[in-house]
């Protein structure tokens, strides 16, 4: 009995160590009533929406962002993709999350669902605003 115990707590902390998952990619259609906005006003709606969870956004072009989550000893760069009829999150880069073949660590998936979830947020925020 007790070696069937420590088997299964071998097999429990490393299942619990193996924290790699798919990467989560977004890939949303834009609200109507965030699509006739000016894409510059979509803009500043995302950067406000990742700045407080501490993701610095710079410009690439017209609809075209690359935010970073820097943390202490991991990093992940996305970039952030909108247009009247989409917006989308999607990898670009990390430091310190393990990135192959197409995982990662959970942690990356919870910075962009974080980041999703406060996106979706502000742009409901316009609707109320607008109402």
């Amino acid at each position: 009995m007790k070696k069937i115990f420590t088997i299964l707590m071998v097999l429990f902390v490393g299942a619990c160590a193996y924290q790699h998952r798919p990467v989560y990619t977004v890939d949303d259609p834009t609200p109507r009533w965030v699509a006739d906005l000016p894409l510059s006003r979509v803009e500043d709606l995302i950067v406000s929406a990742a700045s407080p969870r501490g993701w610095k956004c710079q410009h690439v072009a017209e609809g075209h962002l690359v935010a970073t989550q820097s943390q202490e000893k991991f990093s992940a760069t996305v970039d952030i993709y909108f247009d009247r009829q989409h917006w989308r999150i999607a990898y670009q880069s990390s430091v310190g999350l393990g990135a192959e073949n197409g995982e990662i660590h959970a942690h990356y998936n919870f910075w962009v669902r974080n980041l999703e979830h406060d996106i979706n947020q502000r742009f409901a925020a316009v609707l109320g605003a607008s109402s």
